[in-house]
């Protein structure tokens, strides 16, 4: 099963790398849906950050959680993105913590900061290895300093 998960992801990750310059297709939605967080929180956020929250959702038949992100301010948005901290997800209601996976022949599951371009949308994939992570489960998702709590799970 843990082969199979991580040949999973290692699919999800090709995908993903191959239709990284082309923009998320996204349906009408009313603004309020745009976001995971409700517009104040956000544009706190993203001024002192530079990154939008786009969605939280489960990916790869659930055995992988996808952060989508919206970089806003390049500079600002590097020390969300440093390679040198760990993201990580913490689900409250079971204590468990998911860390990004970095299988050897890829590489970490995200983005890591360089070049980071205004406008572009970027990702990153959490190991989720028993599915304890399910669609409307409320997490925490920490990269570096920056922090969000609350997510919905979509």
């Amino acid at each position: 099963m843990f082969i199979r998960a991580i040949s999973v992801m290692i699919l999800m990750f090709v995908s993903l790398v191959s239709s990284a310059n082309q923009p998320l297709v996204r349906t009408a939605q009313p603004e309020s849906a745009k976001s995971v967080l409700v517009m104040p929180e956000q544009r706190a956020l993203i001024e002192k950050w530079g990154v939008e929250a786009l969605k939280v959702t489960l990916t790869a038949n659930d055995y992988m959680v996808d952060f989508r992100y919206k970089v806003i301010d390049a500079k600002k948005a590097a020390t969300v993105v440093n390679p040198k901290d760990q993201p990580f997800i913490h689900q409250s209601s079971t204590g468990l913590t998911r860390v990004v996976p970095a299988p050897a022949n890829v590489g970490a599951l995200r983005h890591t900061g360089k070049n980071l371009k205004a406008g572009k949308n970027y990702f990153v994939l959490f190991a989720n290895p028993e599915k304890t992570i399910k669609r409307g489960d409320k997490i925490t998702l920490v990269m570096g300093k920056y922090k969000l709590e609350n997510v919905t799970v979509q």
